[in-house]
């Protein structure tokens, strides 16, 4: 088996996807070929959504990000089970799977992406490096002839995959199951994202409209965490001009906060230069709400007004004052979610609604 590095994007904001080509071109029929032979071949390209260079390309993609994530991830090889933390053997345990919490459906190991599964799995990878009993576990399948990216991360009551939230994974797995590069479009790697942010906050601030760093309210920086129903957990982290989300999965993205010049117009058609170079960017504003003092993110090449808001205000938390995060949305600055300075808290008080806040 393989080990691997993976990892993954940012919460309401655009995430470039890279992946490593590695496009294979097959050799020209000879002239003797016959014309059986060919049609044959033919048939087989139409029919069979998987083979053996998507899954290189699905793998070198998965290199290539995986290069600055923290996590490590083992490949299934077709031959030897793969075995979690958790005593679970894939393909074997597919058997006993769920997906999307039903086990009316059926999910099974099938390389070729056609088999006789609801969802035909061509590619397994899995991570194990976690505390207790975490892991995350990824099936690449088909579902009625269409790819699907599965993700488990069930500590108990056996396997439960549901489509993966994370659009890094998503996106580099339809482009190359239907036949496109990895790299094609607007995909690039959260690596190459953070690359390109930085070589361009250090080049030049005052470019296609910028005017400096924004610099965050000093009240909101720090680590903060957000806990929704379902106990998944979001990392928000803020620094004097940056914002990084990291979703449960390890996934992250970092966007840069700039000052926009007042006289700077948004090309209606935008070049892909400009585009490439304006992924990681977003415009900053301070403004005060109801006593709280918050800031808005819009992406650089957003027309529409910014609907995410982030404000520090103080709360009595299980008796305490503590300092919260508020994630606010549209045009009344409607609170949407709290997060906490711990991850513990969050998970505690994820149904606590405080009086003094307008929710959305």
């Amino acid at each position: 088996m393989k080990k691997v590095r993976i990892g993954a994007g940012l919460l309401a904001l655009t995430i470039l996807l890279a992946g490593c080509g590695g496009n294979s071109t097959a050799k020209q029929a000879s002239q003797s070929s016959s014309s059986t032979s060919q049609k044959v071949s033919s048939s087989h390209k139409q029919t069979t959504p998987w083979n053996s260079p998507k899954d290189d390309q699905l793998e070198s993609f998965i290199n290539q990000w995986a290069s600055t994530m923290s996590q490590a991830y083992t490949k299934y090889n077709g031959k030897t089970a793969l075995k979690t933390k958790l005593d679970v053997k894939y393909p074997k345990n597919f058997a006993q799977a769920k997906v999307n919490g039903s086990t009316s459906v059926s999910i099974g190991w099938a390389p070729s992406g056609k088999g006789k599964y609801d969802y035909n799995v061509v590619a397994i990878y899995n991570d194990d490096d976690f505390a207790g009993a975490k892991h995350i576990t990824y099936a690449f399948a088909f579902h009625d002839g269409q790819p699907v990216a599965l993700v488990d991360q069930a500590t108990n009551g056996g396997p439960d995959f549901y489509p993966t939230q994370n659009a890094s994974v998503r996106d580099a797995f339809d482009r190359i199951a239907n036949g496109t590069s990895a790299t094609s479009g607007s995909t690039s790697t959260s690596a190459n994202s953070s690359s390109s942010a930085s070589s361009s906050a250090t080049s030049d601030l005052t470019s296609d409209g910028r005017n400096g760093y924004f610099a965050t309210p000093s009240a909101t920086r720090g680590t903060w965490y957000f806990v929704n129903d379902n106990q998944s957990v979001t990392k928000v982290t803020i620094t004097d001009h940056e914002l990084t989300t990291t979703i449960e999965d390890g996934s992250s993205s970092t966007t840069v906060l700039y000052n926009r010049q007042s006289d700077y117009q948004i090309p209606q058609n935008p070049s892909q230069d400009l585009q490439f170079k304006s992924m990681d960017w977003s415009e900053g504003n301070a403004f005060t709400h109801n006593g709280i003092q918050y800031f808005s993110v819009r992406s650089w090449l957003q027309e529409t007004a910014p609907h995410n808001y982030y404000g520090v205000t103080t709360e009595k938390v299980n008796g305490q004052d503590t300092r919260v995060l508020l994630l606010a949305e549209g045009g009344h600055v409607q609170v949407q979610e709290v997060g906490y300075p711990t991850e513990q808290l969050a998970k505690d008080n994820v149904d606590t609604k405080f009086d003094n806040l307008d929710y959305q």
